[in-house]
């Protein structure tokens, strides 16, 4: 306590803790402020999926395909089931927001996980319009500029072909990490494709391989008229979800999965691709 005059000459006691009072009621005024702020960025990012429309798949992932994370889509090299899969969840995304924009980033040499083409695009009914490509050769300024997209408020989604940077195991799990929180900041939906590379810091994993097209019975009235692309699916890590495996049948014109027959034959040519090798500039740049 300190003791002060007031000019009337009337004593009086001022607490020497009450500008210290007032300064820490500022700062917990900043802090709920904060808190609100974070509330209000997580919430989009809580409520916000896309349905597959598929109830077995929508259940193994507790709703949907959660915005605001990352997804790992794994096939073999020179697979285009991986790019097919993920287009046709761009599709499902289209289909509840037709403004959608989306932000494709991939090296240069791309092509391993099947190459995109305007005409490819179009048969998926999807407009070559809504996509921003990005192409970089060095794995590791990919990786950057996946990040800057995926901090980008005005796209839908992100897809990142990773080609080699999976090689590099610390590497990739400190991108995986800043991967994820830059979904996290602006809610947008972020997809990484390429082969088999370690889960962590990715909301689901999933592993993908061609299947001849052969409709099961029940969906056969609806399949059967031109082709359709077939997927085996393996929902393999899901942080908020179960383990997944089926086939999944694509149909462009409803804009929706289909399960396959447990009983239709698998393609011999679904079988193990060797690995690919990246050249000595490939290895160079992923070392660098």
């Amino acid at each position: 306590m300190t003791f002060t005059q007031d000019m009337d000459n009337t004593p009086s006691y001022i607490s020497s803790g009450l500008s210290h009072a007032s300064s820490e009621l500022s700062e917990k005024q900043k802090f709920a402020q904060l808190r609100e702020q974070i509330r209000c960025l997580e919430s989009p990012v809580q409520d916000h999926r896309v349905s597959s429309q598929l109830p077995a798949l929508d259940n193994a992932l507790s709703g949907g395909l959660r915005f605001g994370h990352t997804h790992l889509i794994c096939s073999h090299f020179h697979d285009a089931s991986a790019t097919g899969f993920t287009i046709a969840w761009l599709d499902r995304i289209m289909a509840q927001d037709p403004n959608a924009t989306f932000i494709w980033c991939a090296p240069s040499y791309g092509g391993m996980q099947g190459r995109i083409s305007a005409e490819g695009l179009a048969w998926y009914g999807l407009s070559p319009a809504h996509f921003i490509f990005v192409h970089e050769q060095h794995p590791m300024h990919l990786m950057a500029a996946c990040e800057e997209a995926l901090q980008t408020h005005a796209v839908a989604a992100v897809i990142c072909e990773y080609g080699v940077a999976y090689q590099k195991a610390d590497k990739w799990q400190r991108w995986s990490r800043r991967l994820k929180r830059a979904a996290r900041t602006s809610g947008v939906l972020g997809f990484m494709i390429g082969a088999d590379a370690p889960a962590c810091g990715f909301e689901t994993k999933w592993q993908v391989r061609s299947c001849p097209d052969a409709p099961s019975s029940a969906s056969s009235a609806a399949l059967q008229a031109e082709w359709h692309p077939s997927w085996q699916v393996d929902l393999c890590h899901a942080v908020r979800g179960r383990p997944y495996q089926g086939r999944l049948i694509w149909n462009r014109t409803s804009h929706r999965f289909y399960p396959g027959s447990a009983h239709d034959p698998v393609s011999a040519n679904s079988t193990d691709l060797p690995a690919f090798m990246p050249s000595g500039q490939d290895r160079q740049a992923l070392s660098a």
